[in-house]
């Protein structure tokens, strides 16, 4: 009985990025976790944005001889894990994928894959759709998910591709991937989601086996009708990437720093700001797919007090031990960063509809001098940029405002306490008591729909 062939699936990535390794990373994430998933053989396929171009490459396993432009750390790292060594998203060891059904491929076998997956860098976005467009033949049954590392940028492939008769849908990615600096193996930093867009009642019959074909990978995979609103929202959550680089050291480490909370918080809250004066009185909000909770809820736990936060980081933040984010890397080896299209972009929006962002501006000074001046990482901690500590001295509006539910709730407990005392009642029912008021803080101070 011949054997069933499988489905062929190309992550395209930026081959020679100037700015960040990101987006090569996430692409061999999600390749391997596609081929680990059974259901799929996987290519990688690199485009040089450079020559605007595509880029042909040897068939390789994860080695550095096929990669041009990969930094010598990066390249000693994938030396050392020989293939591409990655932690599925569900599981807590690395893995290796099968060779023969996941490796790096040219760009002309895209004309034989049936679903192509878009992770180029915001800036090669069109010339990519452009080459594409002449690549995929019209009309087949092909899908094409455009995943924007930006903020709308899956709209330009859709300019180009979306007269083609194909299943075409816009995603976010709210998970972010970073090598581990032992062995170079890829891990998610944290939980999160893909995102894609709802299919239409046109594409829903062609495309739902495609949409079935990436959750194979073991990824979780929401749907919305706009992708745009979770677009900024992932810009917005990784704000705190920045802080990180600048640091050195793991996101877990950052967040234990009361100081790094406090940035985070404020520059969540500037990315808000600058989406409500952006939406003009419109009811339109930044959803977030990377954690369990919005925004304005991740704000109010950021303010906590560090022994309170401590206790609900492991639920909220799943920040693996270690493993600091992609731009770290990106100042070590002397890139640009991606910052043109996450802290860039919402300075640039506050300023267009007259709204500031000095939290967000501050730290894109500090990356910006950074990457001109060439020396790596700076262990700059949070507290120590300029500007930083005069502006987080005076608290947030989430803050004061998380302040004065914590003050009312903990009076209420004192007052319940006191009188239980008094009437002489048992230990157990004023623990019951304080236990009850707990979980109504926890609901309605943090849990609760609070925009400050």
């Amino acid at each position: 009985m011949a054997l069933r062939k499988k489905p062929l699936v190309a992550v395209v990535h930026s081959a020679s990025s100037k700015s960040t390794s990101a987006g090569e990373d996430l692409a061999i994430y999600l390749g391997v976790c596609l081929q680990l998933g059974g259901y799929s053989d996987v290519r990688i396929v690199g485009f040089d944005g450079a020559k605007r171009t595509p880029r042909s490459s040897n068939k390789a396993d994860g080695g550095a001889d096929d990669v041009g432009g990969v930094p010598p750390r990066q390249r000693q790292q994938r030396k050392q894990s020989g293939r591409f060594l990655v932690v599925p998203y569900a599981g807590d060891k690395p893995k290796y994928p099968n060779h023969a059904e996941c490796f790096r491929d040219t760009w002309e076998s895209l004309s034989k894959c049936n679903v192509i997956l878009i992770c180029v860098d915001p800036a090669d976005t069109s010339a990519c759709a452009l080459a594409l467009s002449s690549a995929v033949e019209r009309g087949s049954d092909k899908a094409i998910i455009s995943f924007d590392l930006g903020i709308k940028n899956h709209m330009a492939v859709e300019e180009h591709l979306g007269n083609h008769n194909l299943v075409f849908l816009g995603g976010a990615v709210g998970i972010s991937v970073a090598r581990s600096p032992v062995d170079g193996h890829l891990r998610c930093l944290g939980g999160g989601s893909l995102v894609l867009e709802r299919l239409s009642k046109q594409q829903s019959k062609r495309g739902v086996k495609f949409v079935n074909l990436l959750r194979s990978g073991g990824i979780p995979v929401l749907h919305c009708k706009n992708v745009r609103s979770y677009t900024h929202g992932v810009v917005i959550f990784n704000t705190v990437h920045a802080p990180a680089a600048l640091a050195g050291g793991s996101l877990r480490d950052l967040v234990r720093d009361r100081h790094a909370r406090l940035l985070w918080a404020a520059m969540i809250r500037e990315g808000l700001q600058a989406l409500t004066l952006a939406a003009r009185g419109g009811d339109w909000r930044a959803a977030n797919p990377c954690c369990g909770v919005t925004l304005p809820q991740l704000e109010l736990f950021l303010c906590l007090p560090t022994f309170l936060f401590s206790l609900v980081s492991g639920l909220l933040l799943r920040f693996p031990p270690m493993l600091a984010p992609a731009m770290q890397a990106d100042l070590a080896d002397g890139r640009d960063t991606s910052v043109a299209w996450t802290l860039e972009e919402i300075v640039r929006i506050a300023d267009k509809h007259k709204g500031s962002a000095p939290a967000c501006g501050a730290v894109l000074s500090a990356v910006k001098k950074c990457v001109s001046e060439g020396d790596g990482v700076p262990s700059t901690r949070p507290r120590d940029l300029p500007f930083v500590s005069e502006l987080l001295s005076g608290g947030s509006d989430s803050s004061r405002a998380l302040n004065r539910k914590l003050a009312l709730w903990c009076g209420c407990a004192a007052l319940g306490t006191t009188a239980l005392g008094l009437m002489g009642g048992a230990w157990l029912a004023a623990g019951g008591v304080m236990f009850a008021i707990f979980l109504t803080f926890v609901k309605f101070a943090v849990l609760g729909d609070v925009v400050p």
